[in-house]
């Protein structure tokens, strides 16, 4: 039984704020990789080469 409550204690504060502050930077880290995911898809797309030629 000792062993599942030290499982339940929660974390320290230190532990708490690098978790938080993990997560906050894969959260910018995957906003990052979604706009340049949707940059990629655009420039392939062909209303990007469509509107390329038509602004000449």
């Amino acid at each position: 039984m000792s062993d599942l409550r030290s499982f339940n204690t929660p974390l320290p504060k230190e532990n708490k704020k690098k978790v938080r502050c993990f997560l906050i930077c894969q959260k910018q880290i995957s906003k990052v990789q979604k706009i340049q995911n949707a940059l990629d898809f655009y420039k392939n797309s062909p209303y990007y080469s469509f509107s390329k030629k038509r602004s000449k």
